[in-house]
């Protein structure tokens, strides 16, 4: 967004090196594709940690409700990505817990635009606050 070099320090090597600007394009791409496949599919699962500090079911339902998709939500402590596919009809992954987990069929919930979770209220359009707040 800022169009700024962007740097990796590596504490056990003590070395920073810089990430290429086709790196960055190419990672860009790759989260607007994910976007795109979540958009398109019409059956999604919505993933729920129950480890401490991780587990937001509050957002799990406010996501299955504001979505226009048929949704279920997923809980487990330890999430195996290949587990997965054990679930052929579920065709796109929210994940809710920990924003590293990477996989082609996982997009997290704050790479989701907002606009894709307004709903109407009162005749006005308003966009709800989902993120738990402490």
């Amino acid at each position: 967004k800022t169009k700024l070099p962007v740097y990796v320090a590596n504490p056990l090597t003590n070395k920073i090196t810089v990430i290429s600007r086709q790196e960055v394009e190419d990672y860009e791409k790759k989260k607007r594709g994910k976007l795109l496949k979540f958009l398109y599919s019409t059956r999604v699962g919505i993933l729920v940690s129950t480890k401490p500090g991780q587990e937001n079911m509050r957002l799990a339902h406010l996501i299955k409700e504001k979505l226009n998709k048929e949704s279920f939500i997923f809980i487990s402590n330890t999430l195996n990505p290949s587990s997965l596919e054990d679930y052929p009809d579920v065709k796109y992954w929210i994940n809710t817990s920990c924003s590293r987990i990477e996989n082609s069929k996982i997009i997290n919930y704050e790479d989701i635009p907002r606009e894709f979770l307004e709903v109407e209220h009162k005749s006005k359009s308003f966009k709800p606050n989902l993120i738990k707040t402490r």
